[in-house]
This record gives C-alpha cells, sequence and structure tokens, in this order.
C-alpha cells in the first residue's frame, strides 16, 4: 500500500488507516502504541470506536510512516492552546542553538516560562508532552552533561521503556522521538565521545531511510541527522566523510526549503575543501556561508565564518 501525496484518503476513516498500515508492516498493537496510549485504546480508534486527540493521532502515524498532514482531526480550544505552545517552543529552541551566549539568556527565560505554561496545560497521563518538554528543558540546561544523558535517556524511556541505544536502527520512532534521540547523540559529540555520537547517528539515519521513504516531514529528520553526521566527521578529521554528508544533507535542504542547517552544512564543506587543499572553492563556500548567515540572522556562524576568513585567507569582512 502506498500512500502518495495525491492520493485521495477523506472518504475512509482513520481507523481504517491506521489498522490497514500497522498490518501491512506487521506490527502488533502493543508496539505500534507504547508510550502513546493504551492498547485496548487503540483497538478503539482503529474500530472507529474513538477519534484520537491530535498528539495521539500524530505520533501514530508518524510511527506508521504516514505523513500526517493530510489528516485531520477535530481539536478542543485547550489542544489548540497546547499545540500553539509546542510550535512556539520549537522556534525558540531554534533561536537558541543560533544565538550568542547573552541573547541565550533572555531565550533560556522565555522558553522556561513557556514550559511552565504548557506543563499547566497538559494532562498528568500526557506522556508525550512531558517528553517534549523536558527535550527543550535540556536543551538550555546549564547541568552536566553526564547529567543531560540521563533525563534524555529516561524521556525516550517514557515512550520506549525497553530502549538501548545499541538498538535505534530497529525502533519504532515519531518525528519527536528521532529529534529526542539526535540530542542525546548531540550530548555525547560535546564530551568528545565522537564513536559513541556518530554510531547513533549511522543508526538513526538507516532508521529514517527504511521507514520513511518519500514522507516529506521526515527531511526535516533527516538533515538534522546529516548535519550531526558531517560535523562530527568534520571534529575527526575525515573530511571526505563529512563532506560526503554534508553535500547531501545541503541538497536536502535547498531541495526541500529547510534552511536551518543550511549554513552549518555550507560551512563544513568549506572547512572539508580547505583541509583537501581545495582553497578556491574553500573560500568562495565561506563567503556564500556569510552572506546567507548575515541574511537570516545567524550571529554565532557570521562570528565562525568571519574568523575562518581571516584565518585562513587573511580577509576581513565587516
Amino acid at each position: 500500500m502506498c500512500y502518495s501525496k495525491g492520493e485521495k484518503v477523506k472518504e475512509r476513516l482513520i481507523g481504517e488507516i491506521i489498522k490497514d498500515r500497522r498490518k501491512e508492516l506487521n506490527i502488533k498493537q502493543t508496539d505500534l502504541c507504547e508510550g502513546i496510549c493504551e492498547s485496548p485504546t487503540l483497538s478503539r480508534i482503529e474500530n472507529n470506536k474513538q477519534n484520537p486527540t491530535r498528539n495521539v493521532l500524530n505520533a501514530l502515524l508518524q510511527r506508521l510512516g504516514i505523513s500526517d498532514d493530510r489528516f485531520y482531526a477535530a481539536i478542543t480550544v485547550e489542544e489548540l492552546r497546547v499545540n500553539k505552545l509546542f510550535n512556539e517552543i520549537e522556534c525558540y529552541n531554534v533561536k537558541y542553538e543560533k544565538s550568542e551566549d547573552k541573547e541565550k539568556e533572555n531565550i533560556r527565560d522565555i522558553l522556561q516560562k513557556k514550559h511552565e505554561e504548557l506543563m499547566n496545560l497538559i494532562e498528568p497521563d500526557d506522556i508525550l508532552s512531558r517528553q517534549f518538554i523536558i527535550k527543550s528543558q535540556v536543551l538550555i540546561s546549564e547541568e552536566s552533561n553526564e547529567s543531560k544523558i540521563t533525563k534524555l535517556m529516561d524521556a525516550i524511556k517514557m515512550t520506549h521503556p525497553s530502549f538501548e541505544l545499541k538498538d535505534i536502527q530497529a525502533g519504532l520512532y515519531t518525528f519527536d522521538e528521532i529529534t529526542l534521540i539526535n540530542q542525546i547523540a548531540v550530548v555525547y559529540s560535546e564530551l568528545a565521545e565522537s564513536s559513541q555520537a556518530i554510531e547513533i547517528w549511522e543508526q538513526l539515519l538507516r532508521n529514517i531511510e527504511r521507514r520513511f521513504n518519500n514522507i516529506a516531514l521526515a527531511w526535516t529528520q533527516k538533515d538534522l541527522i546529516l548535519y550531526g553526521l558531517s560535523r562530527e566527521w568534520l571534529i575527526t578529521g575525515n573530511h571526505r566523510k563529512a563532506k560526503f554528508y554534508a553535500e547531501e544533507g545541503k541538497t536536502i535542504a535547498i531541495d526541500y526549503g529547510l534552511y536551518q542547517h543550511l549554513p552549518g552544512f555550507i560551512i563544513i564543506l568549506a572547512e572539508c575543501e580547505y583541509n583537501l587543499d581545495n582553497l578556491k572553492s574553500s573560500e568562495e563556500l565561506f563567503k556564500e556561508a556569510y552572506y546567507l548567515c548575515r541574511i537570516i540572522d545567524d550571529a554565532a556562524n557570521v562570528r565562525i565564518v568571519k574568523e575562518a576568513l581571516n584565518n585562513y585567507f587573511y580577509l576581513k569582512i565587516l
């Protein structure tokens, strides 16, 4: 069964679509709904006896490898408020990663207030939202990396109790769970444990390529992982591998309009070219990255590029 973007599925009830896809993939109900809802609840959803919340519906569809942007689920006013906070927190998370230290303090204060607001809105048994909040809290946390890994591992085990890093490739994950596991890899990178970080990212990459073929929303997750892989291979000095992953990431970013990591990919490619003695290409890429970062107000990468141009090519850009 193929769920192409243009397929007409409005005449089918959502429960039927979930059930058919689950059976097609030979997935047990208990495996699909683990950490999302109870098996009896999934059974009622599949038999069209219960309407899922937007949160639950998105998670189920994502685990099944179905794009969730073509389905409509009636949501309450409270769910609209929760969804709005989700989007705001995601936006501030991106801003936080791109900002300099002084601005980070302001964004951290904003995010802490939004985390508290979201916690007050959600139900005590809303595991998916609580997992999302933990992921964002760890991102802005100033605690030790070891403590961050513990919290992130505990968070993923909220929906996958038997989760182990060595078995990532075979897992059944939502997009939020993928970003959470990606965050674990990032922390291992910060601990200078490159082999562990690379292993996590490579398993995630294989998982996405196996499960989410031709789903537009999955390209964001793939780009995120390719960025981590290319950056880590650059750190370890394997410039050819770093270039390989960065080129694929750059292509996806441009083709699908995913600009969050585009400056990073270009900077990585520029570094690779410099270390591979392709100096002209390196200089051009650094300049390209500089103007792109200026346009999107990416202050952190503007500083990195200016330092590289000065150190490598004795070029000073004001």
